[in-house]
């Protein structure tokens, strides 16, 4: 009798401990979007922090989520993503001047650095800022699960973004090097201060009296000339029209 006893606890046991695996390693099956940020009491959320909850937003409308052991990865792929939205914020316009239009499902991503309600600088998108923000991209990328096919429009649309950058990072570098070696670096300076120059200083006539009655004996030839004012200046400019 006692035996039985202890045979019955003990497959009830195994079967608690196997109903306790089961949920652990469904749990571990689901899927996850990273949390997103809560602002603190009494406060908004920052622009940074706008952005990142509006990608994850983004993101769980395209791919399936990380499960919990690979869930640190996704909130590194998704953090970096809305930090390279945030480097080019406000520089749209300017990739698409230079025909590096940013891919259509990022440009409504823009418009939450406000930095000039701030009274801040205009941001400045540099070559070797543009290069760690590609090398962060290509890390992302470089993730073992980002290689399954759950995360494979998500993946692409980096890929997209990542080509953009690259090509605008290249176009960037390339005016760097014509300005440091063609512009500044010429044998001779593009302009000088004495053949080149625009304009030239004309020295004052020496004989005054005789150069204001030569002006006037000229002047008297036309009938339709008033003169308002006549001083030393207006000599030295008639002699500089004479010259010229």
């Amino acid at each position: 009798m006692m035996d039985l006893l202890l045979l019955k606890m003990h497959q009830i046991q195994n079967q608690v401990e196997l109903m306790h695996f089961s949920v652990l390693m469904s749990s571990q099956n689901e899927l996850h979007m990273p949390d997103k940020p809560v602002p603190l009491s009494g406060k908004q959320l920052t622009g940074p922090q706008r952005l990142y909850s509006d990608i994850i937003d983004w993101a769980s409308n395209i791919d399936q989520g990380w499960s919990l052991d690979t869930l640190d990865t996704g909130k590194e792929v998704l953090s970096k993503l809305s930090s390279a939205l945030w480097y080019i914020d406000h520089g749209h316009e300017k990739f698409a001047e230079k025909c590096c239009r940013i891919p259509e499902c990022f440009q409504r991503f823009k418009g939450y650095n406000e930095y000039k309600k701030l009274r801040h600088k205009t941001p400045v998108i540099t070559s070797e800022k543009l290069n760690d923000v590609c090398l962060s991209l290509t890390k992302c990328l470089s993730f073992p699960s980002m290689s399954l096919p759950r995360h494979t429009r998500l993946a692409s649309k980096i890929e997209a973004l990542l080509s953009c950058l690259t090509k605008y990072k290249e176009k960037l570098q390339l005016d760097n090097f014509r300005h440091k070696h063609v512009y500044q670096k010429r044998d001779q300076p593009c302009r000088s201060t004495s053949g080149d120059s625009t304009c030239q200083f004309i020295n004052p006539t020496i004989l005054v009296d005789k150069a204001f009655l030569e002006l006037d004996k000229n002047l008297n030839r036309w009938d339709n000339i008033n003169i308002l004012t006549w001083t030393y200046f207006g000599m030295f400019w008639c002699n500089l029209f004479s010259d010229i």
